[in-house]
């Protein structure tokens, strides 16, 4: 009785922690496919995977966001994350995921996203004014976010007009 016991709670802390890694820090990670979902990509897609990047000062954000999405799919394509920082080439990203805890350079940040065909969010709102288009902010039974309407036009990706709303615009 005792080792069944030890094993009941070994699964059910194994649980708990593959659903603290998706929604660490209170973020759902699965938000970032549900926004890509509203973006019309060029098709076909340049890549044989959906690449995202994640910068996160702490690992356990990057670690969160793989472990979540590491068996989904994006439009038939299986979804590959990877590390972001400074000095990352970002040429064959589809999404770059910016944790409030990442330290980088707000004008390498803003040089590397002008521009380019690349879905930006964060759930940092400072960013807004450094080329990311949305901020994403977890609520208790839902989620926020503003977006910069400069980047969206910037970056030539064309989105659902219901992620556009006027009311979620960004107003320095």
């Amino acid at each position: 009785m005792k080792k069944l016991l030890f094993y009941i709670a070994i699964v059910a802390s194994a649980l708990l922690l593959s659903t603290s890694s998706a929604k660490a820090q209170g973020f759902d990670y699965q938000n970032i496919i549900k926004f890509a979902h509203y973006v019309y990509w060029p098709e076909p897609l340049p890549q044989d995977t959906f690449i995202i990047y994640i910068a996160a000062q702490q690992p356990e954000p990057f670690n969160g966001i793989a472990n979540a999405l590491k068996s989904q799919t994006f439009n038939n394509k299986p979804i590959t994350v990877r590390a972001y920082n400074d000095n990352t080439s970002i040429d064959d990203a589809l999404v770059v995921f910016i944790d409030h805890s990442a330290e980088i350079s707000n004008e390498i940040l803003e040089g590397k996203l002008k521009k380019m065909k690349i879905l930006t969010l964060s759930n940092n709102k400072k960013l807004l004014n450094y080329g990311c288009m949305f901020f994403i902010e977890q609520k208790a039974s839902s989620i926020d976010y503003l977006f910069k309407k400069e980047a969206i036009i910037d970056s030539g990706l064309m989105f659902r007009t219901t992620l556009l709303s006027p009311g979620h615009q960004y107003k320095e």
